[in-house]
C-alpha cells in the first residue's frame, strides 16, 4: 500500500502551519462536512491531514488571508450543498461527443492527472445548465485523481487541444464558463494549462474571454505549437500519461471511463473514501453519480 502524501506535507512551512491551525479554529464542523466525499475532501472531515491540506489550498488561493479563506470555505460549502446531483446520464449528450479525456496520474507525471479538451469535437449551443453540469463533472473527476501519493501539491495539468478547430466549434461562452468554474470552485487545482495548436480563428474569442481570467491563472497558460509542444508536454508530464498523439505511450481515457475506474484506483492507492451522503443506483447495473450536495463520483453497485 502506498503511503499518502498530502499537499501540506511537501509545501507547508512553520508559519503556514500556524495559519492553518488558526483557520481551522474558525471553520465549524458543519462547513467541513459539506466537503465530505468530494474531490476536495475525499477521505472525509475526520481525516485531519486531508482537512489541513484543504485549508492550506484555500489559504494559498486567498494569499494567506485567514478572513478571506474562511469566507470562501463557507461560500464553497454552501455551493456544494446546494447543487443537487449530476449523473452520467445527465451529461450523456456531451459525453457522446468524446471531447474530454482524463488521463490517470502516474509516478512519471509526478502523480498529477491530466485533463484534455479537444476543441474540434465541441459543438456550441449547449444549454447553460447542461454546460455547467458537464464542466463540473469533468473537473470533479480529474480533481479526485489529484490525491495520488506522489502528487506534491494536489494539482493537475490541463490541455486544450485546438488542432483542427473550425468556426463551427468556437464557443466563447463555454470557454469562459470553464475558466469561471475552475477559478471559483476548484482553487489552486491547476498547475499548468497548455493551449495546443491555436489557429488564427481562435484568437478572436480568446480576446473576449481572457480579460475575465484571473491573472494568476493566466500566468499558468502556455500556447505551444508543433514538435515543440510535444517536447514540452513530455518534459512536463513524462510519456506514460500522455496519449500517443502527444508524444506519449498511453491510451486515451474518456472522462466517464476515469469515473468508472475511480473506486478501484482509490483502493489501489490505499485511500479510504468517505461514505457519500447520497448513492443512487440502477437496478442490476452500476450507476455513476456526481452528487453536488456531496460530490463523490463514487461507483454505486446494485440498488439502494
Amino acid at each position: 500500500m502506498l503511503k499518502r502524501v498530502f499537499y501540506r506535507k511537501c509545501n507547508e512551512t512553520a508559519s503556514d502551519e500556524a495559519l492553518v491551525q488558526e483557520l481551522l479554529s474558525q471553520v465549524d464542523e458543519r462547513t467541513l462536512e459539506a466537503y465530505d466525499g468530494s474531490s476536495e475532501l475525499p477521505t472525509g472531515a475526520k481525516d485531519a491531514s486531508a482537512v489541513e491540506s484543504l485549508l492550506l489550498r484555500y489559504l494559498v488561493a486567498e494569499k494567506k488571508s485567514i478572513e478571506q479563506a474562511s469566507a470562501r470555505l463557507e461560500k464553497q460549502a454552501a455551493w456544494r450543498r446546494g447543487w443537487g446531483t449530476v449523473s452520467e446520464e445527465d451529461v450523456m449528450a456531451e459525453l457522446q461527443l468524446g471531447k474530454v479525456k482524463v488521463q490517470l496520474p502516474t509516478t512519471g507525471s509526478a502523480g498529477r492527472p491530466m485533463i484534455i479538451v479537444k476543441g474540434k469535437l465541441h459543438r456550441p449551443g449547449t444549454p447553460p445548465l447542461l454546460m455547467n453540469q458537464f464542466i463540473y463533472y469533468c473537473l470533479e473527476a480529474a480533481s479526485h485523481y489529484c490525491w495520488h501519493p506522489a502528487n506534491p501539491d494536489g494539482k493537475l495539468v490541463a490541455v486544450f487541444d485546438l488542432a483542427g478547430l473550425q468556426i463551427k466549434n468556437l464557443d466563447a461562452a463555454a470557454l469562459r464558463a470553464s475558466f469561471t468554474m475552475l477559478e471559483q470552485h476548484f482553487p489552486e487545482r491547476v498547475v499548468e494549462i497548455w493551449m495546443l495548436e491555436a489557429p488564427t480563428i481562435f484568437w478572436g474569442i480568446w480576446k473576449l474571454v481572457s480579460p475575465f481570467i484571473d491573472q494568476t491563472t493566466r500566468k499558468r497558460i502556455h500556447f505551444v505549437y508543433g514538435a515543440a509542444a510535444r517536447e514540452q508536454l513530455v518534459k512536463s508530464l513524462g510519456t506514460d500519461i500522455l496519449p500517443v498523439e502527444y508524444g506519449g505511450s498511453a491510451a486515451e481515457t474518456p472522462v466517464e471511463q476515469a469515473v468508472q475506474q475511480l473506486a478501484a484506483w482509490r483502493k489501489q492507492m490505499g485511500l479510504e473514501q468517505a461514505q457519500p451522503q447520497e448513492e443512487l443506483a440502477q437496478e442490476g447495473a452500476a450507476s455513476l453519480r456526481v452528487s453536488r450536495s456531496s460530490p463523490t463520483l463514487a461507483q454505486a453497485q446494485g440498488s439502494c
